[in-house]
C-alpha cells in the first residue's frame, strides 16, 4: 500500500481501488504444478506479476499450499480466501476481478460468504504465513509513527 494514500484514507474517507486481487491467477493456486497453456502466466509471462512469481515460485508455491490449507479448514476455496482478505481491509473501497468463466464470477462472489467467519485470529493467521502486511514507517502530515495499514472491522460484525 502507497504511504501517500494513508492520508486520504484516514481524513477523505476514501479507499483504494485493487486491481488483479488473485495476482494473476497466482492466488488460485492453478501454478502449482504447471503453467497452463492459454493462461494469464502463459500469455503474458512478461508482466510484473508473473515475473515476481516465476523469480520466486518455490517460496511462493510453499505459501499457497499453506493458504489452500487454511481455506479448506474453513470450507472455502484458496481464491475464495484471498479476495475475502483484500475486501476485508477497511483500505480497500473496490476491489476488481478478472474472471474469465462464469463459474469463476461466482466463485469470487462467493468470498463474500467468508467475511462472517472472518476473525483477527484468521487474519493473524494469514499474515504468519504472507509475511507481508502493509506498513508506513511515518505519517508526515501527523508526525506520528504508522504501526498498521491493515485495519480490520471484527467487532463490527
Amino acid at each position: 500500500m502507497e504511504d501517500e494514500f494513508v492520508h486520504l484514507f484516514n481524513t477523505m474517507k476514501m479507499g483504494t481501488t485493487v486491481w488483479s486481487p488473485l495476482f494473476g491467477g497466482v492466488l488460485t493456486g492453478k501454478y502449482l504444478n504447471e503453467i497452463p497453456k492459454g493462461s494469464r502466466l502463459s500469455e503474458h509471462a512478461n508482466r510484473f506479476q508473473s515475473n515476481e512469481y516465476i523469480a520466486n515460485k518455490k517460496e511462493w508455491d510453499e505459501k499457497l499450499v499453506k493458504l489452500r490449507k487454511l481455506s479448506e479448514q474453513l470450507g472455502f476455496t484458496l481464491p475464495e480466501l484471498a479476495l475475502a482478505w483484500v475486501i476485508r481491509n477497511t483500505d480497500v473501497s473496490t476491489c476488481i476481478v478478472g474472471a474469465r468463466q462464469p463459474d469463476q464470477y461466482k466463485e469470487n462472489l462467493n468470498a463474500l460468504n467468508l467475511l462472517p467467519l472472518y476473525t483477527n485470529k484468521l487474519e493473524q493467521e494469514i499474515e504468519n504465513i504472507l509475511s507481508n502486511e502493509p506498513t508506513g514507517n511515518y505519517d508526515w502530515r501527523e508526525r506520528s509513527e504508522i504501526k498498521n495499514r491493515r485495519k480490520f472491522l471484527i467487532n463490527l460484525l
